[in-house]
Parts: C-alpha cells; structure tokens; sequence
C-alpha cells in the first residue's frame, strides 16, 4: 500500500531554516543549489498554507482513496515515521 507523508512545518521554523541556511546549499537539495531568500520565495512560502495545503488536500480526497495519509507536524514525528520504516 502506498503512503502519503505530509509534513506540516510551522511558519517560523520554515522561515528561520531558511534565513539560518541561506547561501548554503542543504543536505535534500541538488549539488550548487544554495538556499534562496528572495521576495517571491518569501511570497510562496507565505502564501503556501492559503493557497497550496488547500489543492493538496483536495487532490488526495480525490483521487487519494487508496493512500494512507501521515500529517507530521513535527520533527521528532518525522524522525519517528522515518526510523518505523528503517530509513536512518
């Protein structure tokens, strides 16, 4: 069975890791890809819950029937589901 894993970071982590990482290019991002932080990334993180949550939430009611949906809001749930699926 497929699963979908939603990991719903509050704002202020999203924007502190952001602004803590900029200039660098992180661990999950491709090779000479560094952080941005820039008005429109700033505009689509912000405007991310409004506007994105909502088409994502409707995109698996829709055709995500035969999914078993994880909302992880926190790290340590992340780190938990990971580790019950023996990914270190």
């Amino acid at each position: 069975m497929a699963n979908t894993c939603a990991h719903d970071t509050p704002m202020r982590r999203v924007l502190l890791r952001t602004v803590k990482g900029y200039g660098r290019t992180r661990p999950d991002l491709p090779e000479n890809c560094p952080e941005r932080f820039d008005l429109e990334f700033l505009r689509y993180v912000w405007e991310f819950p409004r506007k994105q949550r909502p088409r994502i939430v409707t995109a698996i009611d829709q055709f995500g029937g035969h999914l078993r949906v994880t909302r992880l809001g926190r790290d340590a749930e992340v780190e938990g589901f990971l580790a019950a699926l023996g990914v270190p």
